[in-house]
């Protein structure tokens, strides 16, 4: 079994040397606690994040007869400043499932999770995330 354990994630982040050209920032996210028995929570502790701006993420795995599933989630709010409080001013989610038979192998699961992995870097995948454009 692994340890529950800080995971350090990049975005793409902008920088003012290279402004318009993404450039990998860490996100740092540290266990939480344990919702519902089975959900492990994650939160950014990322230098400057306040209360009102801190993503969070959650994974789960559950098992069934038949299949396990696992839900990863993350939500990361967009700062904004009110009448001198910040406060989020929407936030941005992003969910994954996978169901995995219980009768598959190990080099099954490692495929699709590597296929997301992949499909993440794919041009038309990128555009209908960042842009909103449909495939055509």
């Amino acid at each position: 079994m692994t340890s529950k354990t800080t995971i350090a994630l990049n975005d793409s982040a902008l920088t003012p040397e290279s402004p318009g050209t993404p450039a990998a920032a860490t996100r740092t996210f540290v266990p939480g606690e344990m919702e519902n028995g089975n959900v492990h929570t994650f939160y950014e502790t990322t230098t400057g994040v306040t209360a009102a701006t801190r993503s969070k993420m959650t994974m789960s795995l559950t098992p069934s007869a038949e299949v396990t599933r696992l839900k990863v989630s993350i939500a990361t709010p967009k700062a904004q400043t009110v009448d001198g409080i910040v406060k989020a001013a929407h936030v941005t989610r992003g969910f994954m499932e996978f169901i995995l038979p219980n009768d598959g192998n190990r080099d099954d699961r490692r495929d699709i999770r590597s296929l997301l992995t992949y499909l993440n870097n794919d041009t038309g995948f990128k555009a209908m995330v960042d842009d909103l454009e449909n495939l055509y």
